[in-house]
């Protein structure tokens, strides 16, 4: 594999099902290989070339399976780009059963005003804290990898000894004075609360305290018996449920490790006999020279002093296009892969000329998807020689193993679409309604009935008509103070409003507040009696009820790669059994940027149009437009489904023909600003209508509106929840 000459004597055997991690161990049968380890093994360095596609996480993965044997055999690999870490890090699962970390990059890192309560309940910063822990003790570990970027290794890491001195260690049978232990966590950062609702929080009912460390996956119940640890065991936030018993757990201080200049680096926390890779070091160093221009000089590392710190470990460059060095060297007999159309009906063609007598592997990211691929390309000259293997996964890209005539390939590369990588980062399911307000905290945005949009200051004892009495303290534009007694709590609600900054507060006397609740009031009153008129007409005529889900639907959305939230599982079936159902769907679809409506819009209809009826998409600017057309697109590229797009960058004669099968019935989505809904658009068949943001939409879009979802399901999206219509 690893040969100049291109000689088969080095060659691998075919490989079959469940035997690609054999690829990795192949590696040392070469003699290239064996100098490049031999070297590493002898605390010098080496090169490897030719590490085109995932080739490099093969390489990574044949290095450290040379240390399998070892205690302490860690390997660290360096990518140019935060957004390639997780990539790297899929990849390699291909190649290795050996445990897999990735050290992310904190995103906040390039906001200089991110305050240490940001940074805390950063995902990001809570792996990289758990990781210098984990790091610390990493002598009673087995050989595992370890994968972080450029941006992730120059900044700064807690420092070992800080978390030793900021940590309390507490096992079964030890006496614990709870109040102490109360007092001890909030003098730490720790904020007690009545509920867990985040990491690094705590509550406490009797001698039962809850813990959630912003370094746990999950958090803990602590029970004692006469101030005795009675029982320690991680539990489900939602349903309550233990999940396993601890012997012992470790609490560490919060604030510490922001407030103190002493900080480590990742140089300085691993083992001593740790390996490093570096992959492609020209973009290294380029990135090194982007993010010195953004990050903060005093509290980041120089890409120069890092690299004069990874060398003096045992490290190994990997590259497509390896530069000179004098150190020991192999080079991969690997190409890359040839670009695929993305067009179902060339893709068999395609794969015919790609894995000419060659073994083609493909890579597809759920059972699912590779049970389809299987049908779909059951026809390739691959397939019918029996040369076509399939194997579930996430692949960046793939290569060609030249000797082996072997191709690797992803699903994604078939179809010319974008996968993205598994997140990494713990997910912590802890949200919760607002229930009264023993749920505000000082700080919080909170809109008055009266006077508008105010900041809650906390509750205040004061005096009234010689009685004291309990008074909700709101703060208003020019520090104005409105004190609202807590028998009056119904005339203050929780601000629900979203973005990166907060609102702007309201002047007590001014008239702004009022016009406003005036404009919304009508315009809630319109909408009000839009909806009853529509209503009307369509409780007179029967809906269309679509078939139950086909394995085409089933297939269609497994293929999503990010599991569903609770929240849009709910949605989910709630959206199906409205379309299956003989009455018209009016379905008001509510979540935030971010919370996956698109893609529940995409399930509707993949059921609509693959029941014969046509779907019409309906967004209020040219930029959505073309962003929701590219994602259905994509989404939609391994089903015989026509998508067209109409907005004013619609060419004409595009723009034609987009007409013209609207209405003979051959376009089946079409995703459309305000065009969609004028006059000359006439559809052959539509089931759906789905709006997103119409209240963005004008008076005359809203009229035709009208008149299009009198007879068809429709689904509207916002990110503006009906809470937030007066705020």
């Amino acid at each position: 594999m690893l040969t100049a000459q291109n000689d088969r004597e080095n060659a691998l055997s075919p490989v079959t099902s469940g035997q690609l991690q054999q690829l990795a161990d192949g590696l040392r049968e070469h003699s290239g290989f064996v100098e490049v380890l031999t070297s590493l093994q002898q605390g010098h360095g080496g090169t490897i070339g030719g590490t085109w596609g995932a080739a490099s996480s093969l390489a990574v993965a044949g290095i450290a399976s040379a240390r399998a044997g070892e205690k302490t055999g860690l390997v660290v690999v360096v990518v140019p780009h935060a957004v390639d870490a997780d990539m790297f890090a899929d990849d390699l699962t291909l190649f290795t059963s050996l445990a897999i970390d990735v050290l992310p990059a904190i995103e906040s890192i390039d906001d200089p005003s991110a305050d240490h309560e940001t940074l805390i309940n950063d995902p990001a910063e809570a792996q990289r804290l758990a990781l210098v822990k984990r790091l610390v003790d990493y002598s009673d570990e087995s050989p595992r990898i370890l994968v972080t970027s450029m941006q992730a290794v120059l900044t700064p890491l807690a420092d070992p000894r800080q978390i030793e001195e900021s940590t309390r260690h507490l096992t079964l049978g030890a006496k614990v004075d709870p109040q102490e232990l109360v007092e001890w966590l909030s003098a730490r950062g720790w904020q007690q609360v009545d509920t867990l609702d985040s990491p690094g929080s705590f509550a406490r009912r009797g001698g039962i305290i809850d813990l959630f460390a912003t370094d746990w996956e999950r958090p803990v119940r602590l029970e004692l018996n006469d101030d005795e640890i009675d029982s320690l065991r991680t539990f489900d936030t939602v349903s309550q449920r233990s999940v396993r018993t601890l012997e012992s757990i470790d609490l560490t201080a919060l604030q510490s490790f922001n407030k103190s200049t002493h900080h480590a680096w990742l140089t300085d926390v691993v083992p001593s006999g740790t390996w490093w890779s570096l992959i492609e070091p020209q973009e290294l160093l380029d990135e090194g020279k982007r993010l010195a221009t953004i990050l903060p000089v005093k509290s980041t590392l120089q890409s120069e002093e890092l690299f004069t710190r990874v060398y003096r470990f045992p490290s190994v460059i990997l590259s497509a296009i390896a530069p000179t060095s004098f150190e020991a060297t192999a080079h991969l007999a690997v190409e890359s892969v040839e670009r695929f159309t993305g067009q179902l009906d060339r893709v068999c063609h395609e794969l015919d000329t790609v894995g000419k007598d060659q073994e083609v592997w493909i890579a597809a990211p759920t059972e699912a998807e590779e049970q389809r691929l299987n049908e779909l390309l059951s026809p390739s000259a691959p397939a019918r020689a029996g040369r076509l293997h399939f194997l579930q996964g996430r692949l960046s890209a793939g290569f060609r193993l030249v000797p082996e005539k072997f191709v690797l390939i992803s699903a994604a590369e078939l179809f010319r679409r974008q996968d993205s990588p598994r997140n990494r980062l713990p997910k912590h399911r802890l949200t919760r309604t607002i229930d009264t307000f023993l749920d505000l905290n000082e700080g919080d945005f909170v809109v008055h009935v009266a006077h508008g949009i105010a900041r809650y200051k906390g509750l205040k004892l004061l005096e009234k008509h010689s009685r004291t009495e309990e008074f909700l303290e709101l703060e208003f534009a020019e520090s104005t103070r409105v004190y609202v007694p807590a028998s009056s709590i119904e005339l203050v609600q929780k601000y629900v409003g979203g973005g990166k900054t907060g609102p702007k507060l309201a002047k007590i006397g001014g008239t702004l507040w009022t016009r406003q609740k005036q404009a919304v009031e009508k315009a809630v009153a319109d909408m009000a009696a839009d909806m009853l008129e529509i209503q009307a007409v369509r409780a007179k005529q029967p809906g269309r009820a679509f078939p139950h889900d086909t394995p085409w639907q089933k297939a269609f959305e497994q293929s999503f790669q990010f599991d569903p939230t609770p929240d849009q599982a709910t949605a989910i079936e709630t959206i199906r059994g409205d379309l299956e159902q003989f009455k018209p769907m009016d379905r008001l679809l509510c979540g935030d940027v971010g919370f996956g409506k698109t893609e529940l819009a995409m399930r509707a209809a993949f059921k609509v149009a693959e029941a014969g009826s046509q779907v019409a998409v309906l967004v209020p600017t040219t930029i959505l437009a073309e962003q929701h057309r590219r994602t259905f697109t994509e989404r939609f590229a391994e089903y015989p489904f026509t998508i067209r797009g109409l907005s004013r960058l619609t060419a004409t004669r595009e723009e034609r023909e987009t007409l013209e099968g609207i209405a003979r019935g051959t376009v089946d989505i079409v995703v459309g600003t305000h065009r969609l809904a004028q006059a000359d658009i006439h559809f052959d068949n539509l089931g759906l209508l789905v709006v997103d943001e119409e209240q963005r939409f004008g008076v005359d879009v809203k009229e035709r509106l009208k008149a299009m979802r009198a007879s068809v399901d429709v689904l509207t999206m916002t990110a503006t929840p009906i809470p937030r219509t007066l705020h």
